[in-house]
């Protein structure tokens, strides 16, 4: 399981707490908000008796999802679910897959920029894995290794942040504002300079309308 120790009230908080009482789901990794406020873990916990999400029985076996609690409020949500399911939780049996590092949380905890290669975090999405962005404020994902002014991954294109989950580099500023990744890419450029295919470096401004992603 996943705790928080408080150094100044020296008391122990428990993440991964269990919508049934007395019971965890267990923590692979996880990773804390500046602030203190927010955490995001990884979890591969099955069955009722460690479900974490009122809508979410994770049937799943070794396969991992991806959480955001918030301690202060001492709620959960589960990040890597279906687009589609308007109740925040994916159905059971559902792959909901990420990689098992949670990746990177602003200052205040409210973004998480993470790769997952789970197609169905948005519509139209791909099995390569790629770089999203979780907003806490509107509880939604969107995709971040795009061309600019893009939010989706168009029919034929393919976006790769790294072959396995352990490969992905990225990194966002403390105010969740732009994102650097590295990125290789077919059938599309990420910006405007040519670069055949090949993984380079890219910051995309995450709090712009057109959404501008730049090549380094």
């Amino acid at each position: 399981s996943g705790w928080v120790f408080d150094r100044q009230t020296r008391a122990l908080t428990l993440v991964d707490v269990a919508v049934q009482s007395f019971f965890a789901a267990g923590v692979r990794e996880m990773v804390m908000s500046e602030n203190g406020r927010y955490v995001a873990f990884s979890s591969a916990g099955a069955g009722t008796q460690r479900q974490l999400v009122p809508d979410f029985i994770d049937d799943n076996g070794p396969m991992v999802d991806l959480y955001v609690r918030d301690l202060q409020a001492g709620t959960t949500r589960l990040v890597s679910r279906q687009s589609t399911d308007t109740r925040r939780g994916s159905p059971a049996g559902v792959e909901t897959t990420t990689s098992e590092y949670p990746g990177v949380l602003s200052a205040d905890g409210t973004r998480l920029l993470f790769s997952a290669s789970f197609a169905q975090l948005i519509p139209n999405g791909s099995t390569a894995r790629n770089l999203y962005l979780y907003r806490w404020a509107t509880d939604d994902i969107v995709l971040v290794s795009a061309a600019t002014g893009q939010s989706i991954i168009a029919p034929g294109v393919s976006v790769d942040v790294a072959d396995a989950s352990t490969d992905a580099s990225f990194s966002m500023t403390a105010d969740g504002a732009f994102a650097a990744f590295t990125a290789s890419a077919t059938q599309v450029e990420l910006a405007a300079e040519a670069t055949s295919g090949r993984r380079n470096v890219f910051v995309r401004d995450l709090t712009a309308t057109t959404a501008p992603t730049t090549l380094v």
